[in-house]
């Protein structure tokens, strides 16, 4: 008797923390809007349009727990951070997005653009003289989903390139040890390659090319 009790109290407890846990994305959802609702009253629209990518952001990431989600809402997630992103760089930063209609209701792991695109322009874009673009195209290339991330910002050198290569094909390893209680550097990008091929197995995941002063693919 005594073990089933302490099982429904287990239960009740696990319900009610599910139950707070979604009570503060709802209210952050709603504060939003009201952000968003105030900044189109007084005809800030600039300000609007990044609370309105940003309630995108938190809604497509949290995706009600699930780890798998649609090719669709992937980009959905990705081109909202990119319109935060451009309205912080402006002119600076362009983006371009070419999406195979067939792959759009795919499923895929998500979060598993935003490191990259995140890599293509604070090491890529940023460090470029003058504007630079970020392109993605998603297809379909022998029954896989293929993702292209490339930008036309600073580039690699051939040492970086090889680092780079060689933290890719460890990742899994790689992503199980923290320095010093911080994430290296690239973690997110290990962290993609490792998710994938967990789910996926080893014949998947990242490659990377680049040129220095011309760009990553």
């Amino acid at each position: 008797m005594r073990v089933t009790e302490r099982q429904e109290r287990q239960k009740r407890d696990a319900e009610f923390r599910s139950l707070q846990a979604n009570i503060n994305p709802h209210f952050l959802y709603n504060t939003l809007d009201t952000i968003q609702w105030m900044a189109r009253k007084q005809n800030v629209i600039d300000v609007a349009e990044v609370v309105e990518s940003l309630a995108k952001l938190f809604r497509i990431g949290l995706s009600k727990g699930r780890d798998i989600i649609t090719v669709s809402a992937e980009m959905e997630h990705i081109e909202s951070y990119l319109k935060i992103q451009k309205t912080r760089y402006r002119d600076k930063l362009n983006y371009q997005m070419n999406i195979d209609p067939q792959v759009r209701s795919f499923y895929t792991l998500k979060f598993i653009l935003q490191p990259i695109v995140e890599n293509a322009i604070y090491h890529g874009i940023k460090e470029r003289r003058g504007p630079g673009t970020v392109l993605i195209n998603a297809s379909i290339a022998r029954d896989d989903l293929l993702i292209i991330i490339e930008d036309n910002g600073a580039g690699m050198t051939i040492e970086q390139l090889h680092d780079m290569k060689q933290a890719l094909a460890e990742a899994m390893q790689r992503t199980e040890k923290v320095e010093d209680g911080h994430k290296k550097k690239g973690y997110g990008i290990l962290n993609v390659q490792a998710r994938i091929q967990l789910t996926y197995g080893e014949k998947y995941g990242l490659s990377i090319d680049s040129e220095k002063a011309k760009g990553t693919r």
